[in-house]
């Protein structure tokens, strides 16, 4: 906020050790780790989730070459549009593109632990709920939005709703659990009321979500 007229630091999404600007990967979507602030896993417009960490400052002109990239994950065939790490669980998180959503958890990087398929549908963002462990929410190209319950059944989505004829590009949960905006391609933004059953926390949901 002291300075608005230009970033203060960048980094190159470019694995090698001297990263340059012309084969470096554009990011489509970014979340980080509340817990560690100068941690952010970055997802480029391919199929690869890079996970990236400040480690020290090497640089005097803060030129981006004093952060690295620790590791990366093969996530998707396509562009990874939606990415949202667990709230309750910090390792776990999701990652959303195509026709799938993957839980994935850091301490594996060759696949992920679970994915759910919404079969001809295109997916274009997706949200853990904050208040029940178990539920995604994911946003689609038909205008509707998906909730799983991962713990009730994993083979189709547990409700579906039908929020715009344009596509849903994004949405947001909030921290309580009871209120969703979603926003569509033509330029609407929705904001939806969870149901109770949806949104009050279960007494052994993180348990079981663990036990997964």
């Amino acid at each position: 906020m002291r300075k608005l007229n230009a970033p203060i630091d960048a980094l190159l999404l470019e694995p090698s050790s001297i990263p340059r600007s012309e084969s470096a990967l554009s990011a489509t979507c970014l979340e980080y780790d509340p817990s560690m602030p100068n941690r952010a896993k970055q997802i480029p417009s391919w199929h690869t989730s890079r996970y990236c960490d400040e480690l020290q400052q090497k640089s005097p002109n803060n030129s981006g070459e004093d952060k690295w990239i620790m590791c990366q994950y093969e996530a998707h065939l396509g562009p990874v549009h939606g990415l949202h790490r667990h709230l309750h669980l910090p390792k776990i998180f999701l990652t959303v593109l195509d026709w799938t959503t993957n839980v994935r958890t850091e301490d594996i990087r060759d696949s992920p632990i679970l994915t759910l398929k919404n079969q001809n549908v295109q997916l274009l963002d997706g949200a853990w709920s904050h208040t029940r462990s178990s539920i995604i929410f994911t946003a689609a190209t038909d205008g509707a939005l998906y909730l799983w319950d991962i713990l009730a059944q994993r083979i189709t989505p547990t409700l579906c709703s039908q929020v715009s004829e344009s596509p849903l590009l994004s949405l947001s949960t909030q921290e309580h659990g009871k209120i969703m905006a979603v926003g569509s391609k033509d330029g609407r933004l929705s904001v939806i009321q969870i149901s109770d059953n949806l949104s009050t926390v279960t007494k052994n949901d993180k348990v079981a979500l663990t036990s997964v």
